[in-house]
């Protein structure tokens, strides 16, 4: 068995430490497309907190290359390498 698994199935303390870095990760993503001026975000005020992310309309003009990015990967997945 992989380590990964091994010290998944082993340690909750491990599965914690995860959940902490992926929301660190996605958390200064996040922070990054704001200041890109690419989201836009909205916090309420209450208890849990709530936050909601949208896309501006310099983010929303980047739906047609991504779409058309999505697309050649998808074309090009089972492609043997030359």
């Amino acid at each position: 068995m992989p380590e990964f698994f091994q010290r998944l199935e082993a340690t909750p303390a491990f599965l914690l430490s995860l959940q902490r870095r992926l929301l660190k990760t996605l958390t200064d993503s996040l922070k990054g497309l704001e200041l890109d001026g690419l989201v836009i975000r909205k916090e309420y005020p209450q208890v849990p907190p709530k936050v909601e992310y949208s896309l501006t309309e310099k983010g929303k003009s980047l739906i047609p290359m991504l779409t058309d990015l999505c697309t050649w990967g998808e074309e090009h997945r089972n492609k043997p390498s030359v």
